[in-house]
């Protein structure tokens, strides 16, 4: 079970590291920037961002088992509920991830007359069982909706790019975990993010693109992927099909998975 959902459902959360981007000219915080300014804008941006539905298309690099134009539904929704459904050839669900906040589904319908459904508690340790990266539901939420990962953390270090308009911050958690990310300075976007671990390897990368404005608010509509574990690496591109942002809110049985 562990193999089969680690080849076909990492790659919906993971990125390009921007730490090899190339040196620029000097960088500086404005005067009139403060640490407390940024993180208010970034708290009041990330409040605005509640749900996402719709559908996405896959391509992959480095990942044998995706076939390039894999079509995934998909549904986010704050706090920490989610719902992916990878379809077959025939355009039916194959395998499904979702939490509904409380319990973490995972259901393999590859073979029809012989479904499997796994179910965990959010908070368990065993959920790392299904992914080979450690994700938490909420998580996994704010990485779709490009919410900045600000519980927990106190910003280390804050570079301001006056050539491209942009802030890099280095946040610090528990566990010595520091995640680095990339706001739009002229509309407190989240560009990238990076996250480390004590070991300082990194986690996962991601880059976001194909902006789009909703509501007022700048969303994502394409992601690149990166993760390197010990023993493989995978590159991931999610482009937006179809999807609508900030919708009705979706009763937890939406999430709820059965046989």
């Amino acid at each position: 079970m562990a193999g089969f959902f680690i080849k076909n459902l990492c790659f919906l959360f993971v990125i390009v590291t921007f730490c090899g981007c190339p040196k620029r000219a000097q960088l500086k915080i404005p005067k009139f920037i403060t640490t407390k300014s940024i993180i208010n804008n970034l708290k009041n941006q990330g409040a605005k961002r509640t749900q996402m539905s719709g559908v996405l298309l896959a391509k992959q690099r480095g990942l044998k088992a995706i076939l390039p134009g894999t079509t995934i539904d998909v549904i986010v929704q704050k706090p920490s509920s989610f719902y992916f459904s990878i379809r077959s050839f025939f355009e039916q669900p194959m395998q499904v991830l979702t939490s509904d906040s409380k319990q973490i589904y995972a259901l393999d319908l590859t073979d029809l007359k012989n479904p499997q459904l796994w179910s965990y508690g959010v908070e368990e340790m065993s959920f790392f069982n299904i992914l080979p990266i450690p994700l938490e539901a909420d998580e996994i939420v704010n990485i779709f909706l490009g919410i900045a990962p600000l519980e927990n953390a106190e910003i280390s270090q804050i570079y301001f790019d006056e050539y491209k308009h942009t802030y890099a911050l280095l946040l610090t958690q528990e566990a010595g975990i520091v995640t680095k990310i990339v706001i739009d300075a002229a509309n407190d976007t989240l560009l990238k993010l990076t996250k480390i671990n004590a070991a300082g390897q990194v986690v996962y990368d991601i880059t976001y693109s194909n902006f789009s404005e909703v509501k007022g608010i700048n969303f994502a509509h394409k992601w690149f992927f990166h993760i390197a574990n010990d023993k493989d690496e995978y590159d991931i591109i999610l482009s937006a099909k179809n999807l609508s942002f900030n919708g009705k809110p979706l009763d937890d049985d939406v999430f709820k998975l059965e046989i």
